[in-house]
């Protein structure tokens, strides 16, 4: 696990912390609902990794300030690469639903899928040449350039006389923990600042990344 991503995490959340609890007045207009949808975009980075991030979501006040979350990620990982990731969880609001800014905590649980697709690979002479476009698998040496060792090592070689293939797939399971804060712009919009490390498990190993979003939603 890279301790710089869960530190950098904790950062995070101390920064929305001091924000929320600048801002904790009470909303001009009460928020009502108890089901909300949102969607968003950022970033995300972890190992040497690192790119754009999409998010769509949705909870479900369950009791009190305790709430049921969906959440979905396309993660943009760079060069030849993507993830997706998936997840269910709790979440706990550390103010009153009714205050303008209410921060909270999330857990949850799901899967982190990542997509590998080789651009290149090494010639017996030592030059480079492109995989051609629809191709399954290329020959050479492995054409996975820049996939971090958390994959790399699980790969294995092909069998003698065997390509390697043009596309790589791992499904891993996830825990994710995060902290955000819902500002409540009118009594059905808000906007949400959102940091989540997602600790993805294979192998006996733990991958972090790291996700940070603003995102805009909507109270039913």
């Amino acid at each position: 696990m890279k301790k710089s991503v869960v530190l950098a995490t904790m950062a995070a959340c101390g920064v929305l912390l001091a924000t929320a609890g600048e801002a904790g007045e009470r909303a001009v207009t009460a928020p009502t609902g108890n089901t909300t949808a949102w969607f968003g975009t950022g970033f995300a980075a972890g190992d040497s990794e690192k790119g754009a991030a999409l998010r769509v979501g949705a909870d479900h006040l369950l009791t009190g300030r305790l709430r049921l979350e969906l959440v979905a990620s396309y993660l943009d990982r760079g060069l030849d690469r993507d993830a997706w990731n998936g997840q269910a969880g709790l979440r706990l609001d550390l103010a009153d639903g009714g205050d303008r800014a209410v921060p909270y905590f999330a857990l949850g649980a799901g899967f982190y899928r990542a997509r590998f697709h080789a651009a290149r690979t090494a010639t017996g002479n030592g030059g480079d040449t492109l995989c051609n476009a629809g191709v399954t698998a290329c020959s050479g040496a492995p054409p996975f350039d820049g996939m971090p060792e958390f994959y790399r090592r699980r790969i294995g070689a092909p069998a003698y006389g065997a390509r390697w293939p043009a596309h790589r797939t791992f499904t891993d399971p996830v825990v994710a923990v995060g902290f955000g804060v819902h500002w409540h712009a009118s009594a059905r919009l808000f906007v949400v600042p959102d940091v989540r490390t997602l600790l993805v498990m294979g192998d006996g190993d733990t991958f972090a990344v790291g996700v940070f979003t603003l995102n805009v939603g909507y109270r039913f």
